[in-house]
């Protein structure tokens, strides 16, 4: 399970929640230290690894090359914007510099919850999928597989 927290002090109390839990093999949460409930794209990440609801482990990991040499706001005004940016890259559509930061920003989140989730050996592995998966449209066609499920209900 991955999880994003709003900052480092809430990341490290779900962390500690999890844990006495129980029940969870491996979850990881995660605080960018640009502000972001997620692993950042510019700036350091804080993880709290709980592994099999024992201890808790506390790293930090860098981000992953980023072609930007300024920050791109990745801040969205409302839920169907977010919608509308992430079917935009989901379908691999020609993206603004805006929308293929949000691209660049989506996919280390990816690569370590497939890490975590024991989908993929390591993060740069899961980098390599979560992209290809953009890329050869597999991404688009579970998001499409999981609507139709939702609205089977």
């Amino acid at each position: 399970m991955l999880i994003g927290a709003y900052s480092v002090n809430a990341a490290k109390d779900i962390a500690y929640v999890v844990k006495e839990l129980g029940g969870v093999k491996r979850a990881m949460v995660v605080h960018g230290q640009d502000g972001l409930d997620e692993i950042s794209l510019y700036e350091l990440t804080t993880v709290f690894d709980v592994e099999d609801s024992e201890e808790i482990k506390e790293y930090t990991i860098y981000p992953d090359y980023t072609p930007y040499s300024t920050q791109i706001s990745l801040k969205v005004d409302s839920a169907e914007e977010s919608a509308s940016i992430c079917r935009k890259i989901l379908h691999n559509k020609r993206l603004s510099q805006r929308e293929d930061a949000m691209k660049r920003a989506v996919i280390p989140n990816v690569a370590m919850a497939m890490y975590v989730n024991d989908l993929v050996g390591s993060r740069g592995e899961g980098t390599c999928l979560a992209q290809e998966s953009i890329e050869s449209g597999a991404a688009k066609q579970k998001l499409e597989e999981l609507i139709k499920l939702i609205n089977s209900f």
